[in-house]
């Protein structure tokens, strides 16, 4: 199922693209903004954080740097409704446990 067909089956509010700054999270970090949600983005280095925020507008953090599943509470306090997953590992653990409702 295409992801712009998904996301408007659901109320949705706040999606997490983990991994935001290569190709297809930035994709998915464009095509969740055009549809009105509010993005947090992940990625790795400093650098790419800057890109996220500067260029592409979103709530961004790098889950290299510190406790990255407390940086999402301090930047979601309320959760997210999406999780996009580019990263794997680690991040499905913290997306679960930030998940409001039923998720999508």
């Amino acid at each position: 199922m295409p992801v712009c067909t998904s996301l408007t089956r659901y109320e949705v509010e706040t999606v997490w693209i983990s991994a935001a700054a290569v190709a297809v999270g930035s994709l998915a970090v464009q095509i969740a903004r055009l549809m009105g949600n509010r993005v947090v983005a992940s990625a790795g280095t400093d650098d790419k954080v800057d890109w996220l925020r500067d260029r592409l507008g979103v709530d961004a953090f790098n889950y290299r740097t510190g406790d990255f599943e407390a940086r999402l509470g301090d930047i979601a306090p309320d959760g997210i409704d999406v999780y996009f997953d580019s990263a794997r590992g680690t991040h499905l653990k913290a997306a679960l446990s930030y998940l409001r409702g039923a998720g999508a």
